[in-house]
């Protein structure tokens, strides 16, 4: 702590006999402003014998303290007057607040005299209490009697520099903006929240310590506090309490904290994980407490995949083809890494499952890059090793991107209607191959195209029968069919049902004889 002495002092020395026997001056002593709980010397007064003449020593025989400031009384716990002399510090008077009146005359004289042809120091000496009001001041204004050799004389000083009182400005906390949110994968660990606790200028030496934490996070995974130089575990929920203090900041300095999370490798979710942490915590200066919040506002997000996107493209998806092409170039698969992790991913291979009619027709499949480069060739559907043209394992580099494109030779007979539909399963590892990063993920990721290709467009009659009409299609790989009949009532026909026949099955019907539908 530094103090610093101003230079602007006001002294007004009150009319009385032998008042220039003691000379009495405000040094304009400042200190910084008080927290709750502080104490200090907020005054100092210079008392120095000014003759020449005699050996006498100049007595104090009573003084007065009033508060100018702005301070209450509830807000001073304590109140010295101590004098500094050659022959050591005593206590003149103390009270639990001001004003101070004080006899000095029961006290030994040596305690309460300034020597002869010597300087000495009055001190005003405070403790505050727990309770303060932002701005409220301290400002002293002694009033002293003295004597020296049967003369008499008295004096009044003021604080020429006030004390300020802080209370929610003592000690402050926020969030900082980094660092930048990202993707984490399972087995990352990363810092994901920063923020400062800061300890403003005041009259104490204290570090500032947190005592208290409290955590607000999604469960199964692992969060640490981090000052620098030592680590806590959080538990999102529980309440952490530290009694011995956890490092903050130092004595009117910033410290920064990090919270980290660690996605272990075993973490599963159905869907991704939004992480951005919500802190409570307690920081104590000395005895005072005060509880702060603070949230994370750039989220990180927790994906159980490799890839962080996985789309695939078809351009003839929705279309009919009238006759099946001997080739066909059926997909392209982007597979997109974009995390904080700074692993690559290792492509195994690519399984095309029939999720529509055609799968027999397909006797050979073709998969390049988008450069054109042969990666694979299997002459059936399943699952197809993937391999580098320079023999090394297919991968895509750290946050890029890479095309499969999937290229089908088709052979055989196709039903009207046919429906070509492949899922896209890539099997896939995002670990390093020397554990440079903790990154580790193994496992198959699919996708599926919105839309199928059909083969044939399949054709529709009515023939009627003796017990009623028989819906005919040329359609062979029919699935599900909506129609809606209309028809003209007459008396001698009633439709009340229609009934499927077949393999057919009706799952919803509504028949209206008055309308005809």
């Amino acid at each position: 702590m530094r103090t610093a002495l101003l230079a602007v002092a006001v002294c007004l020395a009150l009319p009385a006999f032998g008042q220039d026997l003691l000379s009495v001056r405000d040094l304009g002593f400042q200190r910084k402003p008080f927290n709750p709980g502080d104490s200090g010397v907020i005054q100092r007064v210079e008392l120095r014998d000014n003759d020449a003449g005699n050996r006498d020593d100049v007595y104090l025989t009573k003084l007065t303290v009033e508060n100018l400031g702005t301070a209450t009384p509830d807000e001073i716990a304590q109140v010295e007057v101590r004098i500094e002399t050659e022959r050591g510090t005593f206590v003149l008077a103390q009270a639990d607040s001001f004003p101070i009146t004080a006899i000095l005359l029961p006290l030994p004289a040596e305690q309460r005299s300034v020597p002869d042809d010597s300087r000495a120091l009055l001190m005003i000496w405070v403790q505050v209490g727990d309770r303060l009001t932002d701005g409220h001041t301290i400002q002293p204004q002694v009033h002293i009697w003295y004597s020296e050799r049967g003369e008499g004389g008295e004096a009044q000083v003021q604080d020429g520099a006030p004390e300020t009182l802080i209370m929610e400005g003592s000690f402050l906390a926020r969030a900082l903006p980094g660092p930048q949110g990202g993707v984490l994968n399972p087995g990352d660990a990363f810092p994901i929240m920063e923020f400062q606790v800061e300890d403003t200028p005041d009259i104490n030496f204290l570090d500032l310590e947190i005592i208290e934490l409290t955590l607000d996070a999604p469960n199964g995974l692992v969060y640490e506090l981090y000052n620098n130089a030592s680590r806590l575990e959080l538990t999102p929920g529980r309440t952490l309490r530290v009694p011995e203090g956890y490092f903050a900041a130092v004595d009117e300095g910033v410290g920064t904290l990090y919270i980290s999370v660690r996605v272990p490798p075993e973490f599963s979710a159905r869907a991704p994980v939004t992480v951005a942490p919500s802190l409570s915590f307690v920081v104590r200066e000395g005895d005072f407490t005060k509880r702060f919040q603070v949230s994370d506002p750039t989220p990180d997000t927790v994906v159980i995949a490799g890839a962080e996107e996985l789309s695939v493209q078809v351009p003839q998806g929705g279309q009919v083809l009238t006759r099946p092409p001997a080739q066909l170039q059926y997909s392209r698969l982007t597979i997109t890494d974009q995390d904080r992790n700074a692993t690559a991913l290792r492509l195994d291979s690519l399984a095309l499952v029939a999720k529509g009619t055609v799968a027999s027709q397909i006797v050979g499949i073709e998969i390049t890059d988008s450069q054109g480069n042969l990666l694979a060739y299997q002459d059936r559907l399943g699952e197809i090793p993937l391999i580098d043209p320079s023999g090394r394992p297919l991968s895509v580099s750290d946050d890029s991107s890479r095309t499969l494109v999937s290229t089908l030779t088709l052979q055989g007979p196709f039903p009207v209607g046919a429906s070509l539909l492949l899922e896209h399963r890539v099997k896939l590892a995002e670990i390093h191959p020397y554990q440079v990063t903790t990154t580790y993920f193994a496992g198959i990721q699919a996708v599926t195209p919105a839309r199928a290709i059909f083969f044939g467009q399949p054709e529709f009659e009515l023939k009627p029968r003796e017990q009623g009409v028989e819906v005919w299609t040329t359609g062979e790989t029919i699935a599900s069919l909506v129609l809606s009949l209309r028809y003209s009532p007459t008396q001698s026909v009633s439709v009340v049902a229609l009934t499927p026949t077949g393999g057919w099955r009706i799952k919803d019907q509504a028949v209206d004889p008055q309308a005809g539908l």
